[in-house]
């Protein structure tokens, strides 16, 4: 946890944290950072740019080596609470301590190198405040460079608004994930009922199977208006993940792991889960071929070991299919 030091000096520098008795916000935006000083005044300028009553904002800084401090207290803005951890805790651990500080009725996820479009945070807590049975509010996006450039993005699921019933969209969304984290604002009380991030998936699946676990506690909305700006880097493409063999296991025990909560609870369950895991073999395939083009020979070998492994059932057909991928390098 933060140290005594440096709780102490966040109070003092950037505005006392609420005491007991202290009004509940109707939203707390929830901000993990870490070493990008650069990128963390434009998304802390764009929630406070937003027309949104009772808010306050969580920067936890997970010991970062730049002087993220001096960032927040530029805005000298009492709304905002940074915390600095005297070590890494990681992100997903970030995220629960965020997730454990916050008191808003309504929780926002927005990371350090995103920001939101004028209106979007608005959008999501009409949406919530409209709606009591969602759960999760989520919503397209505009990606970016690391310079802020325009660059192609991710097709939406929906090309309009749209309210997926929880199991609903659990049925899709855990073939693959088309919720973008920093357009997610969750209702405080659902995301408490679903649990924290899982801190052994680390950065790579935690924000997915969380989203998994919330929509088996109530529906999902999606807006087909842009809500954030969501930053792109270099190491964070598609294809870099695709090929990945840390990524696909961490998606694979995220698959497994949100299967294990919704059984008992889905319809259709089996052949939900034989669903689910064609989706994991597909994109180990996936990954394998793109492995294959970046001249990773023995990274799509391992790939397909670690499928055949996963899916002894089906290893056949993987071992049928890898064949014909690894003939053609």
């Amino acid at each position: 946890m933060t140290s005594t030091e440096d709780s102490t000096r966040a109070k003092r520098h950037v505005g006392d944290a609420p005491g007991v008795g202290s009004p509940r916000p109707l939203v707390s935006v929830c901000i993990p950072t870490r070493n990008r000083p650069e990128y963390l005044a434009e998304a802390l300028q764009s929630v406070l740019s937003e027309d949104v009553p009772d808010l306050e904002i969580l920067v936890f800084d997970d010991a970062s080596e730049a002087d993220n401090r001096a960032v927040v207290e530029r805005f000298a803005d009492s709304r905002i609470r940074y915390h600095r951890h005297a070590r890494p805790v990681g992100i997903a651990a970030n995220r629960n301590r965020l997730l454990a500080a916050a008191r808003g009725r309504y929780l926002a996820w927005l990371d350090d190198d995103d920001a939101y479009l004028p209106g979007g945070l608005r959008t999501q807590i009409e949406v919530l405040e409209r709606e009591p049975g969602v759960a999760l509010a989520h919503g397209a996006i505009e990606a970016v460079d690391e310079g802020g450039q325009p660059r192609p993005g991710w097709d939406p699921p929906f090309g309009s608004d749209t309210i997926e019933p929880g199991l609903d969209a659990f049925a899709e969304l855990v073939l693959s994930n088309y919720v973008r984290a920093p357009t997610v604002v969750t209702r405080s009380t659902a995301h408490r009922t679903a649990g924290p991030f899982a801190r052994d998936l680390g950065d790579r699946a935690e924000d997915w199977e969380a989203w998994l676990r919330l929509s088996l506690r109530g529906d999902v909305a999606f807006s087909a208006t842009p809500i954030a700006r969501y930053r792109v880097h270099g190491g964070a493409s598609s294809a870099a993940r695709t090929s990945s063999v840390a990524w696909l296991a961490a998606e694979a025990r995220a698959v497994q792991r949100a299967l294990e909560h919704a059984g008992g609870i889905a319809p259709g369950f089996a052949s939900l889960e034989r669903r689910a895991r064609a989706a994991l073999i597909a994109r180990h395939l996936d990954g394998a071929s793109d492995a294959l083009a970046r001249g990773a020979r023995r990274r799509a070998h391992r790939i397909v070991r670690r499928a055949r492994a996963l899916f002894p059932r089906r290893a056949g057909e993987l071992r049928r299919a890898a064949e014909c991928a690894l003939a053609g390098d």
